[in-house]
């Protein structure tokens, strides 16, 4: 869902819909609280390049805690 809301999104706007992150595996967050899913979700992303602008705008389709968006924060930040 995600996806097709980014691009969409892009189509839209005119802005760039460029995917540069990846997931590694797969965790069932289902039914786990805020501590369990950032626990769960550490490390679990990886940005796939160098990113062309400081400007990113990240979608999730479904925003629980918010521990998706944090951990890939986190790793952005890590990486510039």
């Amino acid at each position: 869902h995600t996806k097709l809301i980014a691009k969409e999104l892009s189509r839209i706007t005119s802005l760039s819909y460029v995917n540069q992150l990846a997931r590694l595996g797969q965790t069932r967050q289902v039914g786990s609280g805020k501590t369990d899913r950032t626990i769960q979700l550490k490390d679990s992303f990886v940005l796939l390049g160098k990113l062309e602008s400081n400007r990113v705008l990240l979608i999730d389709d479904m925003v629980t805690t918010g521990a998706t968006l944090e951990a890939v924060a986190t790793e952005l930040r890590k990486n510039g």
